[in-house]
């Protein structure tokens, strides 16, 4: 396992979804790692053009970022999570982080 970004990686041949994001306060501090749960065939996509952000995913995909959201909104303010194309979103995406406040 590797670490980049705050995310958990597997190491592999192919793209592997999280196994765990590590989440960091501001200064870089590691205050949790929450275990990410996936649904089977999940597919999220992520674009950023003139001042738009489009999340597209399939029913799979919106299921796992619901159960991910859930987690995230009983943590403390200042807690994310990093999602990119190496670990959970598809090829080409944006970056996308998603922080509580």
């Amino acid at each position: 396992m590797r670490v980049r970004f705050g995310e958990m990686i597997r190491e592999g041949p192919e793209k592997q979804p999280v196994v765990g994001s590590v989440c960091c306060d501001r200064s870089g501090f590691v205050r949790w790692i929450m275990k990410a749960e996936w649904v089977d065939g999940f597919e999220i996509r992520v674009t950023a053009e003139k001042g738009e952000t489009v999340i597209s995913a399939n029913r799979e995909g919106m299921l796992s970022l619901a159960k991910q959201l859930r987690m995230l909104a009983d943590r403390v303010p200042g807690d994310h999570i990093h999602y990119d194309e190496n670990n959970s979103l598809e090829e080409g995406s944006a970056v996308m982080i998603i922080e509580r406040i």
